[in-house]
């Protein structure tokens, strides 16, 4: 062994030791990534040393542009090797082809110190190999997890290291794991030289181990005895002080978050503020349903762009208009906006969700803007012309028309040939230009008063307006012809002080009384009214297919179908809204109030998870399942079942092998741990199935019991995979793969009651005895080395037990009984808990971590969420997706949870959704929102004298 004489040192030419590049999308290359940087900075690193090796690791989220970042550049040309995190997903991830490119063109020169120092970090897929020549097999079925740029240039046999079969659990990846040094080691070696080989590594890194724990000793010695004599000293005072810090701030955790709660429906940015601040003193259930409460308020919110200004109403006159305005580009990719007194443009980038830039006037303010449906060119009005300018080149083009307006209000037409500006307070007509030649057209003065707002018909070949009326009759919409410059009555008929607020497509929206009426403009059909809202409607507008409405009231945007249904808050102001800027598609929807605060939304986003999906399914599923890894899903129904991969999204529909049974509708699905294998019980099938090849692994006919207990699992592989838990007719019984033999029948006194596993599989529940007042439920124990489950102990619910759920490791048990009431029952130790009522129709399921309790009822499309420990009600989501339109309460299980703090589920109709449930998700939610800080007279008025850390640290 060569000692640490024999590692290599990091050139002066080089600042990095290796580049690590990875897909952050594929599941578990984050955590691998990091644990890798660390590995291999800590393996073999002398005591007197910061790390071993120096390893750059792009920690950022943020979307790579057109070129490579510069600063990851930069680090590629610094680093001597290059670590590829191989994945199906960083096989065609673009980040990490443009990483691979740019290492080949760095040592395109000398392409062999290039493939020197190309490692590869194996962590999922394929990757085949050859023999003779010895290099990579690239057929699309034997390698799926190399990027193409790879293929013709790599040359020969790459050293790899196999992390795929690596266990990837809680304190797995670190280098105590002597699995996990080892193949650290494999990729060490090159990088510090060929005077070190891997197993030497391994013994200095452990010789570096001694040393620190001998100079640890004698440190530890010096400082202990010293220690004992202080802590006795400080004990009781620090005791009695820690009870009393954690009391006040379990106190103003509580009181923040009622506040939160109190300011929820006038003031969701304050209320998420203080949601976070409760959360940081303390994290208690009442907290965590502030934060759950204020992230189903902020669902649509994209970003708080501009902060509100405060008071604007003590330095506006009430004579002054107001001037903020804002407006999304067709495209979706702009936002532009201005406030009041300003005398610039500010641009927003909305996929990076960043500033873009500004456009700047030479003289007046700023009162109105609007893009043209290329995206590129926007116009805007200063209170004397109509500017067009260039937003891709950040500069002004030129002059449309010279229009006069304390108040105008700018319009392009859907083709974009003409630009409308019209004094919104004046009695005066709209001017009209065309955009190519600048050039005014000549607008008739009607012989007849006409209403304060126009617009351009939907073919952009008429300016439509309503007649003034003196009595209350009802006004006629009015359409000015564009060519034949003449008035004309459309046929279409509104309410007194009716106005036209849009058009899009074939399709015009009418505001009268405050709602909101959508008219087929070709035929003057009237599609859709609006029932009368808590206030006037305003501010509407209609995407390009006619398939979104948005409109707003006083305070709030709301989003609507092309029916004018299914009405969703996109997000609330704490002032009058004055701006709402859509995108073509309705996809983006930026608005903004009086006290200037501009705020961008998405109806197509739902901040609580991936909700907004609608996928339909092949046919119904009565269940659904997922991989221990949580990579796989699958939902399964009458006749077939569907098998989805989390990451690529790849989708694959297997037969269940159920043929003329029509004794029960109930089916049962599970996955493997690799999601490899699939098992179904059908009517009176079991069959197992390999995934990819759907080939048939097991088929038999098994007798299922009349399952007294909704939501069992009804067929579970056990820990290996070689064994199946199947819900048969006399009780579960383990059936070996391998003979298809029955291994075991449980005892049970209740036959067909189903049964329930943890997430490790490890501990089964099976309802042994159920009355009226109280239940008895079995816990088994799976023995690897005997392949059989044995018996624990029992356990007692109150009330005829209906659904239950077990945690990761089998430690508690989660019971509903017929009444709805839900428990939280200790099996190893610990207190039982009491929650609210669940409903009969609610699936559960504990987060991954075991400190909530989730239910989901498909029927009333909710989630709702409790504290494990205490049982404490933390909320509920509403609108999840469609409800069911059927009442079958006896249905299978659609909910299952996810690691890293979310479940996944379903209505039986559609694809699965993913939720997120854990406060620290909702957290770095709200924190990603660009949520405006308190102020130093607000942080006291809150929080006094105590230090809680900053909201989004």
């Amino acid at each position: 062994m060569g000692g640490l004489r024999g590692l290599a040192r990091v050139s002066k030419k080089y600042d990095y030791d290796a580049f690590i590049s990875y897909s952050r999308d594929a599941h578990g290359s984050e955590e691998m990534a990091k644990a890798l940087q660390e590995g291999l900075q800590r393996l073999a690193k002398p005591w007197w040393a910061r790390r071993a090796l120096r390893v750059f690791r792009d920690s950022t989220h943020l979307p790579a542009g057109p070129d490579l970042d510069a600063d990851i550049k930069k680090a590629l040309k610094a680093s001597r090797f290059f670590i590829l995190l191989a994945t199906p997903r960083s096989a065609v991830s673009r980040e990490v082809g443009i990483e691979v490119r740019n290492w080949q063109a760095i040592h395109e020169r000398a392409p062999d110190a290039g493939r020197t120092g190309f490692l590869i970090a194996w962590l999922d897929g394929d990757i085949g190999f050859t023999s003779d020549p010895p290099g990579i097999d690239w057929r699309p079925d034997r390698t799926n997890a190399l990027p193409a740029e790879l293929r013709g240039w790599l040359s020969g046999r790459p050293l790899a290291a196999k992390l795929k079969d690596l266990p990837q659990g809680e304190g797995e990846l670190t280098l105590r794991n002597a699995e996990f040094a080892s193949l650290v080691a494999t990729l060490a070696a090159p990088i510090h030289g060929n005077r070190v080989e891997k197993d030497d590594l391994v013994g200095i890194d452990l010789a570096e181990h001694r040393k620190v724990r001998r100079l640890g000793r004698a440190a530890i010695t010096v400082v202990v005895l010293l220690g004992l004599v202080a802590t006795y000293f400080v004990y009781r005072s620090e005791t009695e002080g820690g009870r009393a810090d954690h009391a006040e701030s379990v106190g103003l955790s509580r009181q923040l978050a009622k506040e939160s709660i109190d300011r929820l429906m006038e003031n969701p940015a304050a209320s998420a503020q203080l949601a976070l601040a409760s959360y940081a003193a303390s994290p208690t259930p009442q907290s965590k349903a502030a934060l759950m409460a204020s992230l189903d308020k902020h669902r649509h919110v994209v970003s708080y762009v501009r902060k509100p200004d405060p008071l604007p109403s003590a330095n506006v006159p009430a004579s002054a208009p107001p001037r903020a305005k804002v407006a999304v580009s067709p495209d979706g990719n702009t936002l532009a906006y201005v406030g009041p007194n300003e005398r610039q443009i500010s641009l927003w980038d909305t996929r990076k969700n960043r500033p873009a830039g500004v456009l700047r006037i030479p003289r007046g303010e700023l009162h109105t803007l609007d893009f043209l449906p290329d995206s590129r060119h926007l116009l805007s009005h200063n209170g004397q012309a109509l500017t067009m300018w260039d937003v891709s080149r950040r500069t002004q083009i030129s002059t449309i028309g010279h229009h006069e307006s304390y108040y105008p209000i700018v319009s392009v037409s859907p083709d974009g040939e003409y630009a409308m500006a019209v004094d919104g307070k004046a009695a005066t007509g709209p001017r009209v230009w065309h955009i190519g030649t600048r050039r005014q057209v000549p607008v008739a003065e009607p012989p007849f008063a006409l209403g304060p707002e126009f617009a351009f018909s939907p073919d952009s070949t008429q300016l439509l307006a309503f007649r003034r009326n003196d009595d209350s009759a009802p006004w006629p919409l009015m359409a000015y012809n564009l060519q034949d410059r003449s008035w004309e009555e459309t046929g279409i008929d509104s309410a007194f002080g009716a106005s036209v607020s849009a058009a899009s497509g074939s399709r015009v929206a009418l505001v009268a009384h405050g709602r909101v009426q959508l008219w087929d403009f070709n035929r003057r059909r009237l599609i859709a009214t609006t029932p009368a809202p808590e206030a006037p409607y305003q501010n509407v507008t209609i995407s390009r297919d006619g398939r979104r409405v948005f409109a707003a009231d006083r305070y709030q945007v709301y989003a609507f179908d092309g029916q004018l249904k299914n009405r969703s808050t996109l997000t609330r102001h704490i002032s009058d809204v004055l701006s709402v800027g859509v995108s073509s598609d309705g996809a983006m929807v930026a608005s903004t109030a009086l006290d200037a605060g501009v705020t961008l939304t998405s109806p197509a986003l739902d901040r609580r998870g991936e909700i907004t999906q609608t996928l339909e399914l092949a046919a119904p599923a009565d269940t659904l399942a997922v991989s221990t890894d949580g990579q796989w899903t699958a939902l399964a129904g009458e006749r077939h079942v569907e098998v989805r991969d989390a990451a690529s999204r790849v989708r694959r529909v297997l037969d269940t092998g159920k043929r003329g049974d029509r004794r029960r509708r109930e089916i049962f699905v599970a996955l493997n741990q690799g999601g490899e294998r699939i098992a179904t019980l059908a009517g009176s099938t079991l069959r197992v199935q390999d995934v990819r090849t759907s080939g048939i692994v097991l088929r038999q006919d098994v007798v299922q019991g009349n399952d007294y207990m909704y939501g069992t699992e009804g067929v579970q592989f056990m820990p290996g995979g070689q064994d199946l838990l199947v819900d048969a007719e006399n009780g579960p019984v383990v059936i070996g793969l391998d003979s298809g033999r029955v291994r075991q029948q449980l005892p049970i006194s209740l036959p067909g009651s189903g049964f329930v596993t943890s997430r490790d599989r490890t501990v089964v529940a099976v309802l042994q005895q159920a009355a009226v007042h109280e239940s008895e439920i079995a816990v088994y124990r799976w023995s690897a080395q005997e392949h059989r489950l044995l018996r624990d102990r029992t356990i007692t619910a109150t009330g005829l037990a209906h659904r239950m759920t077990l945690d990761g490791h089998g430690t508690r048990v989660a019971v509903a009984n017929r009444d709805g009431d839900l428990q939280i029952l200790p099996i190893t130790e610990g207190p039982s808990a009491k929650a609210g009522r669940a409903g009969i129709t609610a699936d559960l399921a504990f987060s991954d971590d075991g400190r909530m309790v989730v239910g989901y009822d498909s029927y009333a499309s909710r989630l709702q969420i409790w504290d494990a420990t205490t049982g404490g009600d933390i909320g509920i989501w509403e609108e999840l997706g469609v409800p069911l339109a059927i009442d079958n309460p006896e249905g299978g299980n659609l909910l299952e949870a996810l690691p890293r703090g979310t479940v996944t589920f379903s209505n039986g109709l559609t694809a699965p959704k993913r939720a997120d449930i854990a406060p620290w998700r909702w957290q770095d939610t709200l924190c990603g929102l660009g949520l405006p800080e308190f102020s130093e007279r607000e942080r006291k008025q809150l929080y006094g004298d105590k230090n809680i850390r900053p909201l989004c640290d």
